[in-house]
């Protein structure tokens, strides 16, 4: 890929805050937004599994996403969200700071243009929306390990 501007994306994303960084999950990922809720710990679980939730009689496994970003999250708060994604046939619960909108999005750069794809394991590149620099969050790639 080139670092010529990709242009605009044709799905809608939502918005998220992760510590002081943006970024956004492409809506049809997205089962549905959550309130935090008691997550009961997995003993002995792999680093970023904070543990599981009972979701109306389903359990899902709850991933804390900042580390594999390589961003310090904020501490709980009444903003913090679980954002519920289907990922190969089985729910996930991916913990953030804060769901702002859903937005169009225009890709600027990709993650192999950049220098992310070595640093931050699931983003897919730079977009932009607005004025706002947001980066592109790729499931597959982020939780592939899990």
């Amino acid at each position: 890929m080139t670092n010529q501007p990709f242009g605009r994306m044709d799905m809608p994303f939502i918005s998220v805050g992760i510590g002081s960084e943006q970024f956004a999950l492409p809506i049809h990922e997205v089962r549905e937004i959550i309130r935090l809720q008691e997550i009961t710990e997995v003993p002995h679980a792999r680093a970023g599994l904070l543990g599981v939730i009972n979701l109306r009689g389903t359990i899902v496994p709850v991933i804390d996403i900042s580390e594999r970003l390589h961003v310090t999250a904020s501490p709980f708060s009444s903003a913090t969200r679980i954002v519920i994604v289907s990922f190969k046939g089985e729910d996930v619960g991916l913990i953030v700071d804060s769901v702002h909108q859903v937005v169009e999005m225009e890709l600027l750069q990709s993650s192999s243009d950049n220098g992310l794809a070595g640093h931050r394991a699931g983003v897919l590149g730079i977009g932009r929306t607005g004025d706002s620099l947001v980066g592109l969050l790729e499931l597959e790639a982020m939780l592939t390990d899990f």
